[in-house]
């Protein structure tokens, strides 16, 4: 986790960490249920979500990485 956070550091520079969650032995590999796709943004506005919590159309690593590329989209245009 350190080392993650530290990448974050790197890229990002600036940020908050709000949270931070780990999920270990039968814990499921994935938060949100199959099917369901939430959307990256949330009723506060410039908080949004980020990993597999919302992951959009794709799964796992991927969906991370497409869901993380789509937030930056949506902050660059503002």
């Amino acid at each position: 986790m350190r080392a993650g956070l530290k990448d974050l550091k790197d890229v990002v520079g600036e940020y908050e960490l709000l949270m931070v969650q780990c999920y270990r032995d039968s814990w499921p590999v994935n938060r949100v249920r199959a099917g369901y796709d939430p959307a990256p943004t949330t009723p506060i506005k410039n908080l949004y979500v980020v990993g597999d919590g919302a992951k959009g159309d794709e799964i796992e690593v991927e969906g991370i990485a497409l869901g993380v590329g789509d937030v930056v989209s949506r902050v660059m245009v503002k």
